[in-house]
């Protein structure tokens, strides 16, 4: 195959290696001279070439008008000679253009001031002839005759100038043949998670034998990896799987026959899901029937299209391994699923816990906070007392500082805050002296101390003097 290297001919490399300069002119300088010279002469080039093709279609197009109004004048139909604007309405009929449609507003000459200029140098012309109207048609012929040998010059400069433009490779010839973009997204890792495997029975004792022809099914997802997929829904009909009661296999056998779209993968992780919300309800009945139900749909699925017939062929006798070894798995995911829910309450409980809250309390153990109904005589108390909320007017007509402790435990720092100083502006607390005997006192004492242990785990208490 003979391969064609004359397309790199059009190359110019203004900052060849080889290039030679005088001793007194810096080489990069002079490099740089030379590029934007290039530049310069492409960029006047373009620039001429676009001149002339705007100029060669309005000669084009006026050329076309002078010969309609030559045909006009040959014919005898019209007179040429008489108002310039008729001459001129005559050469622009049947043409909708008055300027070409590559010409830029630097370009304000038209086809009818053109005319209207033609018309004038033929009346000029001809204003001393005898016979005006074979004058004036001869002067257009005249003028006719010049512009088709300016048009055929121009024809030939626009020629030359896109021939030299060839030569040359420029941006403006560089274009996309074609465009295709492919994307490989990296598949997200999955953390691999140790498993104890323990086989007692093969339950299909064919599927090895045949897995050498046939594709292996897919791997089951582990209980962990189904609690962390969080998406993942059962549909109403796994929900209503999810119900039968344990040992009722007839049941599940006809329930699973009739409804095979419940025999996958996503169904079985849908049904684990309910089970982590039964449990977390404190429901555990419930919980270990839906586990024990999510696993049948787990084993007829690995077991592939005839799994449901022949899992619970062997799954019907309780003497079986195999049923030993399914309620074994039973209940292995229960108790996983218990501790892990024990987890997730205990965190749960631990940000309850470590929310900041304002509670109040009295500094000196010798005082304590009073509650008061604001007077209904005062306008102004009445009025900052009934912006508060339906619950915090309750706990304050109970006139226990505990009920308001409450409400404020519900709500945010600086709600709370802004709450209190409204009790300032309405009266509703106020410290007083207590007065204990022995005993009481004692006893108040021990009751401080708890408090104040107690309340070192919360961040922030609201103190009143």
């Amino acid at each position: 195959m003979v391969i064609d290297y004359s397309k790199w001919d059009k190359l110019e490399l203004s900052d060849d290696s080889d290039i030679e300069v005088h001793p007194n002119v810096d080489k990069k300088s002079f490099i740089r001279w030379k590029q934007r010279d290039i530049h310069e002469k492409r960029e006047q080039m373009k620039h001429n070439i676009q001149q002339l093709e705007v100029s060669t279609e309005m000669n084009t197009d006026l050329l076309k008008r002078i010969d309609q109004l030559i045909s006009v004048g040959e014919k005898g139909e019209e007179k040429l000679s008489g108002d310039i604007s008729s001459a001129v309405a005559i050469a622009n009929r049947g043409f909708d253009k008055d300027k070409p449609e590559n010409a830029t507003a630097d370009e304000q000459h038209n086809y009818t001031e053109m005319l209207e200029n033609l018309m004038e140098q033929v009346r000029d012309g001809v204003k001393d002839s005898d016979d005006k109207e074979k004058a004036t048609l001869e002067k257009i012929k005249e003028h006719r005759q010049k512009l088709d040998e300016v048009l055929k010059d121009q024809f030939k400069q626009l020629e030359e100038l896109q021939e030299e433009r060839s030569r040359h490779i420029l941006s403006e010839d560089i274009h996309t043949g074609f465009d295709s973009t492919q994307i490989t997204h990296k598949p997200a890792e999955t953390e691999k998670k140790k498993q104890t495997k323990e086989q007692i029975e093969v339950l299909n004792p064919g599927a090895e034998a045949s897995s050498s022809s046939s594709s292996a099914p897919p791997q089951q997802k582990s209980v962990a990896e189904a609690e962390e997929d969080e998406d993942v829904q059962a549909s109403p009909d796994t929900v209503e799987f999810g119900k039968i009661p344990i040992g009722e296999y007839s049941k599940c056998y006809s329930y699973l026959i009739s409804h095979p779209n419940v025999i996958s993968e996503q169904e079985k992780d849908g049904l684990m899901m309910e089970a982590f919300q039964q449990q977390l309800a404190g429901n555990e009945v419930s919980m270990r029937r839906t586990v024990h139900n999510a696993l049948l749909i787990q084993y007829c699925h690995t077991l592939g299209p005839d799994g449901v017939r022949m899992f619970f062929s062997k799954i019907n006798d309780k003497n079986h391994p195999a049923y030993n070894a399914f309620i074994k798995d039973v209940d292995f995911t229960v108790n996983h699923i218990k501790q892990r829910c024990e987890v997730i309450a205990n965190e749960r409980s631990d940000q309850q816990e470590n929310v900041e809250q304002i509670q109040l309390h009295a500094v000196d153990p010798n005082t304590e906070i009073v509650v008061n109904v604001p007077d209904s005589t005062n306008p102004e108390a009445m009025a900052v007392y009934n912006s508060f909320s339906s619950e915090m007017r309750t706990a304050i007509e109970s006139k226990q500082l505990d009920e308001i402790n409450k409400v404020l435990a519900e709500m945010s720092v600086e709600d709370a805050e802004d709450l209190v100083k409204k009790f300032d502006e309405c009266g509703v607390l106020s410290v007083e002296e207590k007065i204990y005997d022995a005993t009481e006192w004692q006893k108040e004492k021990q009751r401080l101390q708890e408090e104040e242990a107690a309340s070192s785990s919360n961040p922030k208490v609201e103190e009143m003097d």
